[in-house]
């Protein structure tokens, strides 16, 4: 079972400790006093941007028709193959592997995120279709 993870942001100083964003300092106390006697995992990393507005026009306005033209289905079906094929997941069930469709939408991604799984349905388009579907800055949209 997955539970909810929150994000509390700051900035490390040039002595390696952590200074809150104000109001996050706040926030940590208050959401962890559940967890006292507990174990906690905390885990830190780069603060991720989500996408933009532009990867979001290019994948559907792009690659999505693109795909949709060769296969010969209109782009909400080609966008609903695509979801099954590249926004799931495998995860183990009572025992046993099932394929789900992920509940995160294309707009939380973060721009890495995002452009990685974009970059495995080019590449899937280009083995399977023969299909080069151009880069971003190389086509308007």
């Amino acid at each position: 079972m997955s539970t909810l993870k929150f994000k509390f942001l700051g900035i490390v100083d040039l002595k390696g400790n952590l200074v809150w964003n104000p109001g996050y300092k706040e926030l940590w106390d208050m959401h962890n006093r559940r967890f006292i006697g507990k174990e906690l995992e905390v885990v830190s990393g780069p603060k991720t941007r989500p996408n933009s507005r532009k990867q979001q026009k290019y994948y559907f306005a792009v690659v999505v028709k693109l795909i949709a033209y060769e296969i010969g289905e209109g782009v909400d079906r080609t966008e609903e193959i695509l979801d099954d094929m590249f926004w799931s997941e495998e995860v183990d069930v009572r025992g046993q592997t099932a394929r789900i469709r992920i509940s995160k939408k294309t707009g939380s991604m973060s721009t890495v995120e995002f452009e990685e799984r974009v970059q495995r349905v080019r590449a899937w388009a280009l083995d399977f279709l023969n299909l080069i579907i151009p880069l971003p800055d190389s086509v308007e949209f």
